[in-house]
């Protein structure tokens, strides 16, 4: 989904910088532009832009709000070898300790859990 915008996004007069990344479904693209033009006139381009776009059915582009929230985003993984900590125990463990931890933290604006679950099946005969 990043390299279509990318694409309709190339050539907006007053562009200076282009960034994007992907991941995990995440595309995130912020275009930085010089001082010589208002930034509604800038916003007003870059909604134009995101009318042109051919994406998936289903995906809707959004533009962020005029100032961005969206700051340095952490991995961890949440891991155990003891026995009574199963995946639901780590889950209980993450949205009732971790996650409010993080929230406390000044400046931390929200948490995005990202599950993947591994699973060993073993068939007995």
């Amino acid at each position: 989904m990043t390299i279509p915008l990318e694409v309709v996004m190339n050539g907006i007069p007053h562009v200076v910088h282009s960034r994007s990344f992907s991941l995990f479904g995440l595309s995130d693209l912020k275009l930085i532009f010089d001082d010589d033009e208002e930034n509604a006139w800038n916003r007003e381009r870059v909604l134009e832009r995101l009318t042109q776009v051919t994406l998936p059915a289903g995906v809707v582009p959004q533009m962020g709000t005029d100032w961005s929230p969206v700051g340095p985003i952490y991995f961890f993984t949440l891991k155990s070898t003891n026995p009574i900590y199963d995946v639901m125990e780590l889950k209980a463990i993450e949205d009732w300790v971790i996650e409010k931890n993080f929230k406390a933290v000044p400046g931390c604006c929200g948490c995005v859990q990202f599950w993947r679950a591994n699973a060993r099946i073993s068939s007995s005969r």
